[in-house]
């Protein structure tokens, strides 16, 4: 989805620009060449326009879900283009920005919401643009799936918190059960807290080997994109997730903020605009998942994920998460763990710990989380052989360089890598490292994963 911005001058793109907290697209539509100058030489999408006629709209490129602001010196002028943007574009939201509460007849429907300019630049402007665009965003998506009779969630291997509990929150969001709004994965869930997870809250998510597509008209990738999947689902519904955005696939709706640190905090704030009751059994779903993926708020989140924690705290089964938290580690996962840790290998402040073949990857995700509490670590990568691949899970203390830069730099040439700035993974098809290493034998492993990230300079600089 993009904003499309209508207006006389620049006057608002800043302000606008502040709004796009998600990353998300801002054409300008301009009437000044001045303005427009101005605009363009700031490296904005801006395009001077006559809005006469109609040949406005198509400079505007609007898809569904795109947002329409329009802010113009005469309301009465904003009154015909709300009219004509309903008419040609009705899968469009519309704002429109005006200055008198004489609306001059201006179109009703649940895509138009107006708001004013004395609510527009109080301190209060921010919040009421923020709400008012979620709003439209999410009765797009709602209007989008209204006539569909079976929506797929479709989750990514071994499903988290954040991606299980965002399912949820898009099942109530479309006011379906779990008959027509199913979850599902490739692979299942593992994690001894995740399953836990899935049976206190009383979660079902299906096995996509038992998936009949035919029957699902709309699928959506929750804390997911469509890429990770391969060529399997080309084109999809609606994408929501705050991973980097992936390319190589068609979806009606993305969602996509990469810099919220959970899918939970957006769908938090989806349920939020549309007045959708959050129960406790989701509140507790979504507060655990906000939790465990900014990891208890910690390093550089953005705001949105702090008002959702506090928002969702108030509400969820506190007793359930700590149970969740508290589930039994299995004893042979423990064995692991600690063969792992007997073979540490401590390079300045960055830690390399190799666990060998391991069944679930949590495995080795965990032992970095341990690692990290060491003292004297600043640098943890820890990996093991999961089926025919390496997984290298990366943590750092948060105010060193960037964990998914450093992951990509050092490993993305032979297999997906990427994360964010105090966590990130890379997986390795072990068909990659043969013509590289040879022998797959445990020391040419850890040789190899050794060079790679000390090659970082500013991993290694941080080993002096």
């Amino acid at each position: 989805m993009k904003y499309i911005a209508v207006c006389q001058d620049d006057v608002l793109h800043g302000f606008l620009i502040a709004q796009a907290h998600g990353g998300e697209q801002i054409r300008f539509l301009v009437t000044s060449g001045q303005a427009r100058a101005r605009m363009a030489d700031a490296g904005l999408d801006v395009h001077k326009v006559t809005l006469a006629g109609r040949r406005w709209l198509a400079t505007a490129e609007p898809e569904a879900g795109d947002v329409f602001i329009l802010y113009l010196h005469d309301d009465r002028q904003v009154r015909r283009l709300v009219q004509m943007v309903t008419e040609q574009v009705p899968e469009c939201s519309i704002i429109p920005i005006l200055h008198s509460h004489l609306a001059y007849d201006l179109p009703e429907g649940p895509r138009i919401r107006p708001i004013y300019t004395h609510d527009l630049f109080s301190e209060h402007g921010t919040q009421i643009l923020h709400l008012q665009t979620t709003r439209n965003r999410v009765q797009a998506i709602r209007d989008h799936f209204a006539d569909k009779e079976r929506v797929l969630v479709l989750l990514h291997d071994d499903p988290d918190p954040d991606g299980i509990a965002a399912g949820l929150a898009l099942r109530a969001l479309l006011g379906r059960t779990a008959r027509t709004c199913p979850l599902a994965s490739y692979k299942p869930v593992t994690r001894p807290e995740n399953l836990e997870m899935l049976e206190r809250l009383a979660v079902d998510i299906l096995p996509m080997a038992e998936v009949d597509l035919s029957r699902y008209p709309a699928i959506a990738t929750v804390d997911v994109q469509p890429a990770y999947f391969g060529d399997r689902h080309p084109k999809v519904d609606l994408v929501i997730d705050h991973h980097p955005e992936l390319k190589g696939y068609q979806a009606s709706f993305r969602e996509i903020h990469t810099s919220y640190g959970s899918s939970s905090t957006m769908m938090t704030e989806f349920l939020r605009a549309a007045e959708v009751e959050i129960n406790q059994r989701l509140a507790t779903a979504l507060f655990y998942a906000v939790k465990t993926d900014t990891q208890f708020l910690q390093g550089t989140h953005h705001l949105a994920d702090l008002d959702s924690f506090f928002y969702l705290y108030a509400r969820a089964n506190r007793k359930a998460i700590s149970e969740m938290e508290r589930a039994q580690l299995p004893a042979a996962d423990i064995d692991r763990i600690c063969r792992a840790l007997l073979a540490r290998h401590l390079v300045g402040d960055t830690l390399f710990v190799h666990a060998g073949p391991v069944q679930r990857d949590d495995v080795i995700t965990q032992l970095a989380d341990i690692c990290l509490r060491f003292e004297g670590v600043a640098w943890v990568f820890c990996s093991g052989l999961l089926d025919t691949t390496l997984v290298v899970a990366i943590r750092n203390v948060g105010y060193l360089k960037n964990a998914g830069e450093v992951a990509t730099k050092a490993f993305g040439d032979v297999g997906n890598a990427g994360g964010r700035r105090t966590m990130a993974k890379a997986v390795i098809p072990l068909v990659a490292l043969r013509p590289l290493i040879g022998s797959l034998g445990e020391s040419k492993l850890r040789s190899f994963i050794e060079e790679r990230v000390l090659a970082d300079q500013a991993v290694a600089a941080s080993t002096a």
